[in-house]
Formats: structure tokens, sequence, C-alpha cells
């Protein structure tokens, strides 16, 4: 059998995994949509396919053949979330009756709720994008560095994309948008992929060993979006928003940083941590909200293992290898995304591990 043969399963596992995670763990994790509506034929058709999976798959493509780093695939993420929640769902415009009620009527330029804009758009860069996609390399390792489409095939399903989005979004379902609105969404999608484009991977280290801390910083997310929500209730001036919502990314990302968090299992555990709290959240709020409130609950419930399992297996999978020689660097880097592309002077981690094998010593560092 040739080697394209065994490879083509993995292959289009790894393309179903991404667009159903993709749109699964925002969508049901958030309490957005009950698992049976999320599972009915047209709300799975396009919540897999047109609202979440081809974007975040050419996302993914991007981050491959550019060797995007972290920040590079969160850039294209937050414009993502214009694609999402302003062409298709709109409700970066339904300023009166915005998804968290705290936010309507609040901070709106030429119609456009922008403090509701600027949270949502962080929060599916992770939720949507940076998580799955990082989920995804962890479960098929071998599909990490591997490109999965055409470029010029890339690029027409994204011009597609925008031009279906943008007619939907100028139709009177919901309400209808306005050309202003939809030059400056589409600009801000085109700005911001340019943008995530020249943001690739950087030589910095990162941390080989988990750290169950990481986790707990995931679970403490909840904490700046709840600040943001009162701010917005409070209807403070919207520089005072703006501030916010800034120090709140710059001090996570220092965080990371530091400790070497910003790629890794210990950005895995993060997205855990940050997936855990959203789904407990979420069914707090709406076993109050519904009628019917045994769906949540049982959704929350499965949802809520899955994800407790998936940080306690990868603590034990990883946690054997957070050891290493007095010698060697604590903070490895991991190989290239990229394979074949010239990225510049062999990182340490390759070199360390050529010296090893030439010794005979080399160690298993697992790819996430």
């Amino acid at each position: 059998m040739s080697a394209q043969k065994k490879t083509w399963p993995r292959r289009v596992a790894a393309v179903l995994s991404l667009v159903v995670l993709a749109a699964l763990l925002p969508e049901v994790g958030s309490g957005n949509t009950p698992i049976s509506a999320f599972l009915s034929p047209h709300s799975f058709f396009f919540l897999t396919i047109i609202g979440y999976g081809i974007p975040v798959l050419l996302i993914r493509e991007l981050a491959v053949r550019r060797n995007l780093g972290t920040a590079g695939i969160v850039i294209a993420g937050f414009a993502y979330a214009f694609y999402n929640e302003g062409l298709w769902a709109k409700t970066m415009i339904l300023t009166s009756s915005t998804p968290v009620a705290s936010y309507s009527d609040y901070g709106v330029i030429l119609g456009i709720a922008v403090p509701w804009a600027l949270g949502i758009g962080i929060w599916h860069a992770l939720a949507s994008v940076l998580f799955p996609i990082l989920f995804v390399n962890t479960i098929f390792p071998k599909e990490r560095d591997k490109p999965w489409f055409d470029p010029r095939l890339a690029v027409l399903s994204a011009i597609v994309l925008l031009a279906f989005a943008g007619f939907a979004f100028m139709q009177p379902y919901k309400q209808a948008g306005t050309l202003v609105q939809l030059a400056i969404f589409e600009s801000l999608i085109v700005a911001g992929t340019l943008a995530a484009w020249r943001m690739q991977r950087t030589d910095d280290p990162v941390a080989a060993s988990t750290k169950p801390f990481a986790l707990v910083l995931g679970l403490t997310t909840v904490i700046p979006f709840l600040l943001l929500s009162a701010i917005a209730g409070a209807k403070l001036w919207l520089p005072v928003f703006v501030l916010g919502w800034l120090g709140v990314i710059v001090s996570y990302t220092n965080i990371m940083k530091r400790r070497s968090w910003q790629d890794g299992p210990n950005l895995m555990l993060f997205g855990l941590g940050f997936y855990v709290q959203t789904v407990f959240f979420a069914t707090l709020v709406h076993v109050g909200a519904v009628d019917n409130a045994l769906e949540p609950i049982l959704t929350g419930l499965v949802l809520e293992i899955a994800l407790v399992a998936g940080a306690i297996v990868l603590q034990v999978r990883l946690g054997q290898h957070h050891e290493v020689a007095e010698e060697e660097p604590e903070a490895l880097r991991p190989p290239s995304w990229v394979e074949g592309e010239q990225a510049g002077p062999a990182p340490a981690f390759t070199m360390l591990r050529a010296r090893q094998a030439s010794e005979g010593t080399a160690q298993s560092y697992p790819q996430v």
C-alpha cells in the first residue's frame, strides 16, 4: 500500500475532527445552540461547513503554509469573528439586542456595537479557531505540519465565502446591514488576514513539561469577561472599555510568554481550562432560562467530563517528559510546523535531537 493511501484515512479524520470541533465547542459549549438543534441536518451542515468549518480550515492552512505562531492564529481568528458575528449572525449590528444584554446600546459607532465586537472577537479567536486547531494537532500530530489544500482552491473558497456572507448580510433577516458596515467588516477580515500573514513563529523556547497552573489560568478567563461585561453594563466611556480589553490581552499574553506557554502542552491545558469554565457557566445560565433543563444539564455534564478527562490524559501522557538532564535546556523549541520550509538556522530543539541521536540517548518529546 502506498504512503498516500496509508495517510488518507488519517487526514480525512483530522479534517472532519477540526470542522466538527470548531463548531461544536463554541456553539454547544457556550449554550448558544442546544445539542439537539446542532445535530439537525440544516444546522449541522451550515455550522460545520459554512459558519465554522471551511473558514477555520482556511486559517489552519494559512498557519501551516506561513508557519504562523500562536499570535498569528489569534489575529486571524479575531478577523474571522467579523465573518461569523458580523456578516452571518449580525450580532455586531443588533445594537439594542446583543446576545449579552449588558452590551446593548453601548459604544455604537456607524451602527456597530464596538465593545461587543471586541469582546466576542477575542472569544471566537480562542474558542472557535486557536484551541480547535491546537486540539486537532494534538490528536493527529503527524498532520500538524501538513498542508491539506491547494493554495488556489483555498483563495477561491475564501472569496466565495466572503461574497456569500456579504450577500446574506444585506438581506432583511434579523436586520439588513448597510454598505458601509459591509465594507468595514470585510475590510477588517482582509486586514486581519494580512496582519496574521506576517506573524510567523518565532524561536522563543516552549516549555516541554506540563504545569497544572496552566489549566487553572484557563479557568480564570471567566473573570476578565465578567469585568468587561460589567464595564459595558455601567455604560462607561468607550475608551475605558478599550483600555480594559487591551489590558486583559496584554496581561494574559505576558503570563504565557514568561512561562514559555505560548505554544505546546501548556497552551493546550490553558485551552481546556477555558472551555471548562465556559461550559460550566453556560450550563448554569441556561438551566434557569429554559423550561426543559434536562438537555443543557446533560450536555454540559458530558462536555465537562470530556474536557476534564482530556486534561488528565494530557497531564499523564506528557508529565513523564518534564525531567530533563541538567545540561539540557528546560524549555525546548519544537520543530517547524511547515515541512520543508527554510526557516533559518536550525532551532536548538533540532540540534539537540541530532546530538542525542548520534549518541544514542534520544528521548521522545511528544508534539502538541
